[in-house]
């Protein structure tokens, strides 16, 4: 028996009475309910029941009430909730090799050797989302787009073609008996918002933490990110939701990935790490931010750049570990390519205001993992500014000293100095700047200076940012200078910045700050060295 039953969950019985006896009224659900059982219960042959959608199932918790003992039921849905109905099967992204074969099918091409490279580079674009693929498909057949053509126009085009369905479109969402309103994957995502069993300000928030999430990696967001943001003194309203008494409440925060979990709207998460941690598909990632305008892509790029910062400058206090190292570093990548795209859509050096006050700390991390490209290139994009702070430029010339260039940095860490208003130390002009050749200093891409087991934290990373940035210059430029003194043997020169960078250091943050213990450490290895 196949009976295709069109409706909603709630007008079960009395749908499938009509189908079974069309022409026939019942007096109340239940009645209707009833009829179905019996009549199906007499029935010989094989039943199939099939809900499709099944999404919402706190709405109807008593489906099984409405089932045959002898039928085989399918239930297809977005929520985890549901699994609890019987055996789950869960559906992934698809292979690469069946990705090709749904496109080339769906596209009508043949299986040449070029369209199968082009329609695994398609697929792997699309995440493996069978659906999206399937668009895919349906848009290239329709507008006849060359397959070799489609990644480049998918950059351009991407919402057209994922909100892409044909007239004869087989995914819909049937209301009733009217005609279904044809479902793309936008279209799932947005039913999965709706499905989000919270309401009002904290549905609001948790649906801001989604899209800030895709203005960084997606592939691991760490409850930390949100927690230290929570910290600041500008703390967004929506935070507000996370937040228990005035602090931060993991609670809260991991219900809320929960709830996303639930609707499928999140991949994985993890919350027996000590930082709870959730990721989800980059194709929704482009959706969160197809569906808002380019205003909003900009405020949200500006607001992940404070939250990424936040992290970073508390990771100058707290080392951080390996992982969360690399972690760090992709969500900068990711921010500094999206404020790229959103402050600076031609190509240009434009900065967001954002990353310009970010940039000390996100360029002194690039150079602290020897990533010296990626370095110089944001430096340059905060030097185009005319009001960026002179510190900018130390992270520079502390780039020039790790990699052996001397006299670039020297030169540079010297205006810096005439910028501010101060006269450079006066140096023996035969001084030849080439590093010691004893093995007293060494620097790393770890920022460590090592002295025969002494162990030691290095340049400034720009973590007293409440004062005058050109107060803050100065001390770093000092301290960066003195560093490279050490370098090529210059010990006088050296000790006399380090003191000067220390007093300064001391009356701004006092003596128990990390950095005051960098410049007394730097002063014992000189004292070492000199035998004082």
């Amino acid at each position: 028996m196949t009976l295709r039953l069109k409706g909603r969950l709630s007008d079960l019985s009395r749908i499938s009475a009509q189908n079974l006896a069309p022409g026939s009224n019942f007096p109340n659900p239940e009645v209707a309910r009833t009829f179905v059982l019996k009549r199906l219960k007499n029935f010989t042959g094989t039943i199939i029941f099939v809900f499709d959608n099944f999404d919402q199932p706190g709405e109807f918790s008593t489906i099984k009430e409405f089932l045959p003992h002898k039928a085989k039921i399918i239930f297809t849905t977005r929520h985890v909730d549901s699994k609890r109905l019987g055996r789950c099967i869960e559906v992934g992204a698809m292979s690469t090799d069946e990705g090709v074969e749904l496109l080339l099918h769906q596209s009508g091409l043949e299986k040449t050797k070029e369209n199968m490279e082009n329609a695994k580079a398609i697929t792997e674009k699309l995440g493996g989302l069978a659906l999206a693929i399937d668009q895919a498909a349906t848009y290239i057949s329709a507008s006849h787009v060359p397959l070799e053509s489609f990644i480049e126009l998918y950059a351009k085009r991407r919402a057209a073609i994922l909100k892409h369905t044909p007239k004869h479109w087989e995914y819909r969402k049937t209301i009733s008996d009217e005609p279904g309103q044809p479902i793309s994957v936008f279209t799932t995502w947005e039913m999965s918002f709706e499905q989000l069993e919270v309401t009002g300000h904290e549905r609001d928030s948790i649906i801001h933490l989604l899209t800030l999430g895709a203005f960084i990696d997606t592939n691991i967001i760490g409850e930390g990110l949100f927690r230290l943001y929570s910290q600041l003194p500008d703390r967004p309203q929506w935070l507000e939701a996370f937040m228990g008494e005035g602090e931060w409440d993991t609670d809260k925060y991991q219900d809320s990935i929960v709830h996303l979990l639930s609707v499928s709207l999140v991949t994985s998460i993890d919350l027996m790490a000590t930082d709870a941690r959730f990721s989800f598909h980059p194709l929704i990632a482009e959706w969160l931010k197809l569906r808002i305008d380019g205003k909003a892509r900009a405020e949200y790029t500006e607001e992940a750049i404070k939250v990424v910062r936040a992290y970073v400058d508390n990771g100058d206090k707290v080392e951080m570990d390996i992982r969360n190292k690399g972690e760090t570093l992709s969500h900068i990548d990711k921010i500094v390519e999206h404020d790229q795209v959103y402050h600076s859509p031609q190509g240009g050096k434009h900065i967001s205001h954002a990353l310009k006050d970010a940039t000390i700390s996100f360029g002194s991390f690039y150079r602290r993992l020897g990533r010296y490209h990626e370095t110089q290139d944001l430096i340059e994009r905060a030097m185009s500014d005319d009001d960026v702070s002179p510190a900018v430029r130390n992270v520079l010339a502390n780039m020039y000293c790790d990699q052996g260039a001397l006299e670039k940095a020297e030169k540079l860490y010297d205006e810096v100095l005439v910028s501010l208003g101060k006269t450079p130390p006066e140096k023996d002009p035969n001084t030849k700047l080439e590093g010691t050749t004893l093995a007293f200093i060494y620097w790393t891409q770890d920022d460590k200076l090592t002295d025969d087991g002494l162990r030691y934290e290095g340049a400034y990373k720009g973590d007293f940012h409440q004062f005058d940035p050109w107060f803050v210059s100065e001390l770093s430029t000092y301290n960066g200078l003195g560093v490279l003194y050490m370098k090529t043997g210059r010990l006088d020169l050296a000790e006399k910045l380090f003191n000067q960078a220390l007093e300064g250091r001391e009356k701004a943050m006092g003596p128990d700050d990390r950095y005051t213990a960098e410049l007394v450490n730097h002063l014992g290895a000189l004292y070492t060295r000199t035998g004082n």
